[in-house]
């Protein structure tokens, strides 16, 4: 990843007594934390490779750069605990002497914090580099890990966010991910009908939609986008660690701590998405009605056995009660 320590510091203002070496085990999780997960394995590994021989193009020499800066980064907030402890004879000790002084808890807690946080900024970068890019990577586009998804109706981070800001973030739209292809057909078919549905989907796979599928798509996606949500929000602050269900919080001195989820939490935001969706809702089957010559199949199904007005699904709101901090329902 990196040839030397000088290397390394391009990135980060380390003195020269910081080596990689000591910190290649941070180096490695960040790798297989942060990287990985987002380009692939083989697109890592290609990457890598060409790296090593000289051989990356302009294009995805400036990728590599990205990937080392994320690395650079995330390495250091996991190497920082450990910076000054030292282990001999079977105990721990910490380095310190009148020239060599630890930081304060909260001034390693605030350094981890930036680190972390400029590492996902990158990560940001470096993926909407690739999506722009993306005939440079084809590992990466053939691979899971593939931020543009066709075969879906929200594809994009950013389709997404021009009805829930979430600032384009592929991070959080991938965390989404798993809530909008598991419910997708769920909120849909009873809408559209099954068979507007899967030719839609079709058309969609093949990017072959006519121009008022891709109004249709918007619509769909204004409901479709806000309903998501609603169902992630409930999870996104949430851990799922030692067999219980926790909520991140912040202490006084500003470090982490693990605490019940507060009551009304987000409250409000969900019951606006809730109205919101339904909203949307109401105005996606409205063009639809509109539009019956341009959608024959949902007419059809309008006047099939199988069509019910539809009814919004909408998710309990659970606040926790309890007050011990190892619940959160």
């Amino acid at each position: 990843m990196f040839k030397d320590t000088e290397d390394f510091q391009q990135y980060l203002p380390v003195t020269n007594t910081f080596s990689i070496e000591a910190a290649n085990y941070a180096i490695n999780k960040a790798i297989r934390g942060f990287i990985i997960p987002n380009i692939s394995q083989t697109e890592y590994e290609s990457l890598l490779a060409d790296y090593q021989a000289n051989t990356l193009n302009n294009i995805r020499l400036q990728a590599w750069k990205y990937i080392q800066e994320i690395t650079a980064n995330f390495a250091f907030a996991f190497h920082l605990p450990f910076g000054d402890v030292q282990a001999s004879s079977g105990t721990m000790s910490r380095i310190e002497n009148e020239n060599h002084k630890s930081l304060f808890k909260y001034q390693k807690q605030e350094m981890k914090e930036e680190a972390i946080k400029t590492g996902l900024e990158i990560l940001e970068i470096l993926l909407q580099f690739m999506e722009t890019n993306k005939a440079e990577f084809p590992l990466w586009t053939a691979s899971p890990f593939y931020t543009i998804h066709l075969e879906y109706f929200l594809q994009t981070a950013e389709q997404f966010s021009k009805s829930v800001p979430i600032g384009n973030s592929r991070l959080l739209f991938k965390q989404i991910k798993p809530l909008l292809f598991e419910n997708e057909e769920l909120y849909l078919v009873p809408l559209l009908g099954e068979e507007l549905y899967l030719e839609l989907k079709n058309k969609l796979k093949n990017n072959n939609l006519s121009a008022i599928e891709k109004i249709l798509q918007d619509k769909i996606n204004a409901y479709l986008s806000r309903m998501i949500m609603f169902k992630a929000i409930p999870y996104l602050n949430i851990s799922f660690k030692d067999g219980l269900i926790r909520y991140t919080a912040k202490d006084d001195d500003n470090t982490k701590q693990e605490s019940q989820t507060p009551d009304n939490h987000l409250a409000f935001l969900l019951r606006d998405l809730q109205l919101q969706s339904e909203t949307r809702k109401t105005l996606l089957i409205e063009f639809l009605q509109k539009q019956f010559t341009d959608f024959a199949e949902f007419a059809n199904f309008q006047t099939s056995k199988f069509y019910k007005p539809p009814i919004l699904i909408v998710e309990p709101i659970i606040m926790n009660t309890k007050k011990d901090t190892t619940f959160f329902f």
